[in-house]
């Protein structure tokens, strides 16, 4: 995600058509929407501002220790869902409430006052369909 965000937004080159200009553009915004909804909880994301900010200075730093602070933060935000067999079980009266159990793990919402999980659920489909496909 950090790089679909430093390419827009750092690494832009001169001679970029307009589809290129464009795809590198929309990547950029969906890399930060998810990184805004997936630490939300941390000082460095709480606000459109200090989150461009904080990468600005990451770019800029190449702060291994910040990268290593996000993965842990993902490390921390996964253990509750992650069971011995990489599974879960949710069960529901409704469709209403099991939307409700279900959609902070798979839905995006432009939300920011509490932690999703969807963009590292995304990620896990994303790294499971290349396995699949070099199977």
């Amino acid at each position: 995600m950090i790089k679909d965000y430093n390419t827009y937004a750092f690494e832009q080159e001169r001679d970029w058509d307009e589809d290129i200009r464009t795809a590198a553009k929309k990547a950029n915004e969906n890399a930060f929407k998810m990184l805004r909804t997936l630490f939300n909880d941390i000082p460095a994301f709480s606000s459109k501002n200090a989150g461009q900010a904080w990468l600005t200075d990451l770019y800029n730093s190449n702060n291994k220790k910040a990268i290593e602070t996000l993965m842990e933060s993902c490390e921390q935000k996964l253990k509750p869902f992650i069971a011995e067999d990489n599974s879960e079980y949710r069960e529901a009266s409704t469709l209403a409430q099991l939307r409700a159990k279900l959609d902070p793990l798979v839905c995006s919402s432009s939300l920011y006052d509490k932690p999703a999980y969807w963009p590292l659920v995304q990620q896990v489909r994303f790294v499971i369909l290349q396995v699949w496909h070099e199977i």
